[in-house]
């Protein structure tokens, strides 16, 4: 008997080295390497130790070991496995298992305190009786991550498509493909997992095999019972025998909770499960879908940092469903916007989609971005599971970037949220906006609310924005922004936002806060409240001017037609008093609508408007018929060339100009005038018309012929000419100077400058200004040391030639440099020829020729001097 025994010890050691593993020694530091397929089935001889795999393994040969059965799980109900298994990324293809009266068949037939990870099955066979799958046939105080099957699984019960049954244990960032099919009365059939049992927990999988089974059946689990499952997906095909099946689930039972987890409704055939939501094909390839629902994509900060999902939108990998970010390793969902960010090139904020890149990205929130196209976030009414847009800058971060809009829009924005600071930027801190147009936008939040910004805080701007909508809120609650706040600053914008808030709302603003200005803005939405309601602002703390407003305001206390309450210094402010029902207001001045259209109400306040010159030359507002003021939409025009005009005696530049957006098509009532600008107004000789308006030289007098010259502030300008608008692409005028380049040594001294003003029903609009000199060229004259020289024959050819000119020129004028010197050559048979383009035989800056004395009549010559060709 001793013998016998010692002989078993010795075959059993000699197995075991004669199927040593490629390196390690099994310890938590050096974990033993597998390398083979070989080495793969010994891992069940050391059921506590710790291996990594480092190759890739081909399994098909399993198809034929031990009879038929193929491949020995590792780990049985008496011995366990209970180590680490690390797959590193690699692959385990055609394993193989036909064990169909034996329970616990997978890869790990049943652990216990294991940690199994990164392990990838593809085209797995496996069949067995009861707990049977891909890569767990049970699993016991174990977990799994970052794990993956394909293939097919068949069992009498407990069948998952990667682990067959579970118990105190969790599987996380894991998905399986693997087709499960039951056979004969058994049941707990899932795409993933079979069955849950005590404290077990599946976060951020997918399962997208079918599942055929008798009972319990779904789509990810069979039966979930005392489990979390959460942001967890499945879209196989679900097939059972009995009533007892669902999309997603097929049973729960005992405590079980579900969160943000769905099934496709067309692809499984089940409009139904226990727990989960039914979604279409199309909505579970929408993406905004699953970020509303907190799952944690690449790229995005909001939904965690761990990064486990990713989605290709081209609908190629994983056919358009997420995907686990380890499967790819390429991030196709949240690529960054074109551009790096910074002032010069900006990130292009071209769709929704960039846009919601920009409010999950922190991080990002100091750079510069540029939109370049109008935006539709009609789809934001579903994400964040109904909040929601995410807004751009936080309480605790604001966004301290740059934004400009570009004059594009951003249409049905929807935020719905119990939080402070909610709008498009929720806080602006030493960040600017500027020109975002905000179309029908619905905002909600606590306080701090508007529709561009919360709050503007601490050296922050916005400009040029404007907003529509509906604005709710509980405190500090305005049309375009809730609260501005430390040095900020809001100019030329507008909100026709409808505004409602108990407290602190305005139709423009909820609170202008200390240090800040407000200026050349309006509003005309309605607010409502009880308390510190403005038809502009509920309540002003520091500096406005040039505002107006005329919507509805209600209020029970502290309400005014244009602000509820202010404690510092407006000018130049309005409300209407018919419109917004109100006949007082803290600070502004009401008028009725008649006198809110009337032009001389605002250019007595000062209000710098298209058509005068009095209050500014930035044309900011307009006034139309039977309106309330508006920005001027129409903009200028570019003068893009002062340049000499070559070959000429001096005192001319020409003028070229792009033509403005108004000059559409010929018509007589819109026209071009072009003025100089004078040294001061002793250089005007004789008697001329002095105006101060420009639009005073369109009604003066026909018969009056005097100079037309226009003071505008310090400066006088003199009337050129008039351009008839004609819809050309670009005009070109030749205009006198003031003085010569020959007159003077500095070019400074002879600078001339010059303005185009257009014309048309609205007023005028003007030009940049721009300067140059012009240069007394050289006159033409003759070359001295003209001689003809002829060759010996006197028949053949001869040499005309001159003095080379080198310097100087026509009574001392000096040649432009970049014409050079060039001498044209005229001759006639007779003495008193015109040098004429007739008579012209060549041109050149050489100073001789060959000329052809043949012929019987006498020729003469004429050599001229330019600078011309």
């Amino acid at each position: 008997m001793r013998n016998v025994i010692l002989r078993i010890l010795i075959i059993m050691l000699s197995g075991t080295s004669l199927h040593s593993f490629a390196g390690g020694d099994g310890s938590s530091s050096n974990p033993f390497q597998v390398s083979t397929l070989i080495e793969l089935q010994v891992v069940k001889t050391f059921p506590g130790s710790h291996f990594i795999l480092i190759d890739d393994i081909d399994a098909t040969d399993t198809q034929t070991w031990n009879g038929g059965a193929g491949f020995d799980p590792i780990g049985t109900s008496t011995i366990p496995f209970l180590g680490t298994f690390d797959g590193q990324g690699y692959s385990i293809d055609n394993l193989y298992i036909d064990r169909s009266t034996v329970n616990n068949n997978s890869l790990f037939g049943y652990t216990n305190g294991a940690v199994i990870s990164n392990v990838m099955l593809t085209n797995c066979n496996i069949t067995g009786d009861g707990r049977t799958a891909a890569l767990a046939g049970y699993l016991i105080n174990s977990t799994v991550t970052a794990c993956g099957s394909t293939g097919s699984v068949n069992s009498y019960s407990a069948g998952g498509g990667l682990v067959g049954r579970m118990s105190v244990s969790t599987i996380i960032d894991c998905f399986s493909a693997v087709n499960v099919s039951g056979t004969g009365n058994g049941n707990f059939f899932g795409g993933l997992v079979g069955a849950t049992e005590s404290n077990c927990t599946i976060k951020n999988c997918f399962a997208r095999g079918s599942v055929t089974g008798n009972d319990r059946v779904g789509g990810l689990v069979g039966t979930l019972s005392e489990a979390l499952l959460e942001c967890c997906y499945s879209t196989g095909a679900v097939n059972c025998s009995n009533e007892d099946s669902g999309g997603l689930v097929g049973n729960v039972s005992g405590t079980y909770t579900a969160n943000y987890c769905f099934w496709d409704t067309e692809t499984s055939n089940k409009g139904s499960s226990p727990v989960g939501t039914g979604k279409t094909t199309a909505e579970m390839k929408y993406f905004y879908m699953y970020h509303g629902d907190q799952w944690d994509f690449v790229s995005e900060w909001s939904n965690g940092v761990n990064d486990y999902w990713d989605m290709d939108f081209d609908g190629v990998y994983n056919n358009g469903y997420p995907y686990l970010a380890w499967q790819d390793g390429d991030d196709n969902s949240i690529a960054n916007p074109e551009g790096n960010g910074t002032g010069t090139t900006p990130y292009l904020i071209e769709d929704l989609f960039d846009l919601f890149w920009l409010s999950a990205n922190r991080d990002k929130w100091s750079a510069s971005f540029l939109q370049t196209a109008d935006i539709d976030a009609e789809d934001t009414v579903n994400w964040n599971g109904g909040q929601g847009f995410s807004p751009i800058g936080t309480g605790d971060s604001g966004f301290h970037g740059d934004y400009n809009g570009d004059g594009h829009s951003i249409e049905n924005l929807f935020i719905d949220r119990t939080t402070d600071y909610v709008a498009l930027f929720g806080r602006l801190d030493m960040g600017t906006c500027q020109g975002v147009n905000l179309i029908d936008a619905d905002v909600s939040g606590n306080e701090n609310v508007g529709a561009i910004a919360g709050m503007i805080y601490h050296y922050s701007s916005v400009e040029n924005c404007s907003s529509t909508g509906n604005v709710t809120g509980s405190m500090y609650v305005g049309g375009l922004a809730g609260v501005t706040q430390f040095s900020s600053q809001v100019g030329f914008c507008f909100s026709n936002a409808d505004v409602y808030s108990p407290h602190y709302v305005g139709g423009f603003l909820g609170y202008n806060g200390n240090s800040s200005t407000i200026t050349n803005c309006y509003s005309n939405g309605y607010a409502q409240g009880a308390t510190y309601v403005g038809g502009f602002t509920g309540r002003n703390n520091s500096t406005i001017s040039n505002c107006y407003s005329t919507g509805n305001v209600s209020g029970t206390s502290t309400t005014g037609g244009f602000t509820g309450f202010s404690g510092t210094n407006v000018t130049g402010c309005f409300w209407d008093i018919d419109t917004s029902g109100q006949t007082t207001s803290a600070c502004g001045t009401g008028l009725h609508t008649a006198d809110m259209q009337t032009l001389s109400i605002y250019l007595d306040a000062g209000w710098d408007f298209i058509g005068e010159s009095i209050n500014g030359a930035e044309d900011i507002w307009i006034l139309l018929d039977n309106e309330y003021p508006s920005f001027n939409p129409y903009t200028g025009f570019a003068i893009s060339e002062v340049s000499d005009v070559l070959g000429d005696q001096g005192h001319q530049l020409k003028l070229r100009w792009v033509r403005s957006d108004q000059d559409i098509c010929y018509n007589p009532n819109r026209l071009y005038t072009i003025w100089r600008l004078e040294e001061d107004l002793r250089s005007l000789s004789g008697d001329v018309l002095l105006i101060d308006d420009p639009m005073d030289y369109m009604s003066r007098e026909g018969e009056d012929l005097r100079p037309v010259v226009l003071h505008s502030r310090d400066e006088y300008w003199t009337f050129i000419e008039t351009i008839p608008a004609s819809a050309f692409p670009e005009y070109m005028y030749v205009a006198p100077t003031l003085v010569d380049s020959s007159a003077v040594l500095d070019p400074g001294d002879y600078m001339s400058s010059f303005m185009i003003l257009f014309y048309f029903e609205y007023g005028y609009l003007r030009s940049n200004i721009a300067s140059g000199y012009s240069v007394d060229n050289i006159a033409p004259y003759g070359a001295s040391g003209v001689t003809l020289a002829f060759d010996s024959s006197r028949t053949d050819s001869a040499l005309l030639s001159w003095n080379e000119v080198t310097e100087g020129g026509y009574n001392g004028n000096s040649y432009p440099e970049e014409n050079g010197i060039w001498y044209r050559i005229y001759s006639s048979d007779h003495p008193d020829f015109v040098c004429n383009e007739s008579t012209l035989i060549q041109t050149t800056q050489d100073t001789s020729i060959d000329v052809d004395p043949a012929g019987a009549e006498r020729r003469f010559y004429n050599v001229v001097v330019s600078d011309q060709p």
